[in-house]
């Protein structure tokens, strides 16, 4: 599967993503604030499935792009009326993840969740205030 992540290792250097896929182990591991990112996206990720409520689709993995998609289109038409999160769609060869897909008056509504990256303080490890477009 290709991510958004995937595209801007590419876009910073395409040998980056090559060593990403072929060789992770020789990949870079990090620093605090690349941890923290992840840390902080994970529980926003968490957050969101919260807030959609307890009564969720999420298909569980497989071994493939392909058949996870068709497992979830599958728990889709099961129980069209509920929320999806984390579902795989798959098109021409290309598969991405949804974080939610929420049920609609016609068809379905695909929402993304972000962590915003708050400026930092001094300390280059504490979030500051938010920009006032995240507000």
């Amino acid at each position: 599967m290709f991510t958004k992540s995937n595209l801007a290792s590419f876009r910073q250097c395409p040998r980056r993503l090559w060593l990403e896929k072929n060789a992770p182990d020789t990949a870079d591991p990090g620093n605090a604030i690349t941890w923290r990112r992840a840390r902080d996206g994970a529980i926003v990720g968490e957050k969101a499935r919260e807030l959609l409520g307890a009564n969720l689709l999420r298909p569980q993995s497989q071994a493939s792009a392909p058949e996870a998609a068709q497992a979830a289109l599958k728990l889709i038409a099961d129980a069209p009326e509920k929320t999806g999160v984390e579902i795989p769609l798959v098109r021409d060869d290309l598969s991405a993840r949804v974080d939610a897909l929420i049920p609609a008056a016609k068809g379905y509504v695909l929402q993304e969740t972000k962590a915003s990256t708050f400026p930092l303080r001094a300390d280059k490890v504490t979030p500051g205030k938010p920009d006032g477009h995240l507000l």
